[in-house]
């Protein structure tokens, strides 16, 4: 994973962290299509396919997580296991670390710690959902424990 963290923190140096420029930037389409089913992402060629009607803080993640498909993994990725979405798999962890490192920067969150914000401030802070700030915060006390242990409990 810590190649998706380095890569993350690589893309939000050169192009900032508003995934549609960094999908611009690296030449990808994004394109909104009707989806029947669990699926709501999926990265074919050069292009990142969502779902309709998707609210924006989940598209965001999305994206975020398809570029890192496109940066770190060769071909397009639709994991499929037993015939459903999988999560499980090395590709598609890797990609929601590069997705929440991207998204939420330590500098970003250390800039925030003194402060006495809930998982919906933040939230609404980095225009996320607050599953993926809990994600988040776990992969930070994880990855920087000194900065971020004792932070948002």
């Amino acid at each position: 994973m810590n190649t998706a963290v380095r890569k993350a923190k690589e893309i939000y140096k050169k192009y900032g962290n508003d995934v549609y420029s960094v999908a611009s930037s690296l030449d990808l389409d994004i394109i909104d299509v009707s989806m029947e089913g669990e699926a709501k992402e999926f990265f074919w060629g050069d292009a990142i396919t969502l779902k309709e009607g998707l609210e924006e803080p989940l598209r965001r993640e999305l994206i975020a997580h398809a570029v890192c498909h496109y940066l770190l993994h060769s071909g397009s990725h639709y994991a499929l296991h037993s015939r459903k979405y999988s999560y499980g798999n090395y590709h598609e962890k890797q990609a929601n670390v590069f997705a929440a490192f991207l998204l939420m920067p330590d500098k970003e969150l250390e800039k925030l710690a003194d402060r006495d914000l809930s998982i919906y401030d933040l939230a609404s802070k980095f225009n996320v959902t607050p599953q993926f700030v809990k994600f988040r915060l776990g992969l930070a006390k994880h990855y920087n424990p000194k900065k971020f242990n004792s932070l948002w409990r």
